[in-house]
């Protein structure tokens, strides 16, 4: 039997993959793909309530493969060609309303168009918000004639939030010949070594983990936390129990050069008699940052010395 309209029982919908909490009507759809034509790494997630009148809520989370949006000259160049992009292809497609506004604090579009579909009118509105270096679109799709449409509208509109992303581990481990091995989160990126005293580095756009050693054994998470009080950048510093080892963590945040973020980063270290300290960075805007930081904490904890 469908579910009908406003009658259908909404529910919490969490989503650590992609960060964000929604109330929806029926469980979503998840489908993936690769919009050549941007480069861009796109996830979306329907709910649709069929009936005498039909309606559809989409979240579509959309990252570009290599080059993200995070110059305000950018962002204003998308968000102001979004709405035509969406109509593009629709029956008859009129435009209604596009505006600029921030949502959850960040840089927005709302937009409102009719178009036909199956001889019937259609009402296709949502918000277009930056975030992460890609955006996420928040949208509905309603009869013309539902005289609940708005209704349906604002509350998916109302109901989603942000919140930190999951650790969704990679499916390969990094295992070093030195003895050391962690398990990056999926989908990010390994980069070449840059540095002697690199193990390991993978980056997903303008985020990175860093995982660090010297392999002398006299260097220990003391003298690592030293050095980075005399750069100036420690501001908070506590113990954390990784499995049954006791580790160093340290938050940090600095403004380097050429950028135009300020940058915050979290250290996990761990001391080893064999190598000497060990340590796991990892590092995201610092507007951000509160998103990234259980992932870092995730891919920390894989994290083993033999």
């Amino acid at each position: 039997m469908p579910i009908i309209g406003m009658a259908a029982q909404w529910q919490r919908y969490e989503n650590g993959e992609d960060g964000f909490t929604v109330s929806l009507p029926v469980s979503p759809s998840k489908r993936e793909q690769i919009v050549e034509a941007t480069d861009t790494f796109l996830r979306t997630y329907e709910a649709v309530v069929s009936g005498d009148h039909p309606y559809k809520l989409t979240i579509s989370v959309g990252m570009p493969r290599k080059r993200g949006y995070y110059y305000e000259k950018s962002m204003d160049a998308f968000l102001d060609a979004f709405p035509e992009s969406m109509m593009r292809g629709a029956s008859e497609g009129k435009l209604k309303q596009s505006r600029r506004t921030t949502f959850r604090d960040m840089p927005a579009r709302q937009f409102r168009f009719t178009h036909l579909q199956m001889d019937h009118e259609f009402v296709s509105q949502g918000i277009v918000f930056m975030i992460d270096g890609g955006y996420i679109r928040v949208s509905s799709l309603t009869m013309a004639d539902d005289p609940q449409g708005e209704v349906i509208h604002e509350r998916l509109i109302n109901s989603f939030q942000l919140r930190a992303l999951s650790f969704l581990p990679s499916p390969s481990r990094l295992n070093d010949s030195r003895g050391v091995s962690f398990t990056p989160p999926n989908g990010w990126v390994k980069k070449s070594q840059q540095d002697p005293n690199e193990i390991a580095t993978y980056a997903r756009m303008t985020r990175w983990l860093d995982l660090l050693s010297t392999f002398n054994p006299a260097y220990t998470c003391r003298a690592y936390q030293e050095e980075l009080k005399n750069l100036g950048r420690s501001i908070d510093t506590r113990s954390v129990m990784f499995s049954d080892q006791s580790a160093m963590r340290v938050l940090t945040n600095e403004m380097p050069p050429g950028y135009n973020v300020r940058l915050a980063t979290v250290h996990y270290c761990l001391d080893s008699q064999r190598i000497g300290a060990v340590v796991f960075k990892g590092t995201a805007e610092g507007s951000i940052f509160w998103r990234y930081e259980r992932l870092f904490e995730g891919a920390a904890r894989t994290l083993r010395i033999q």
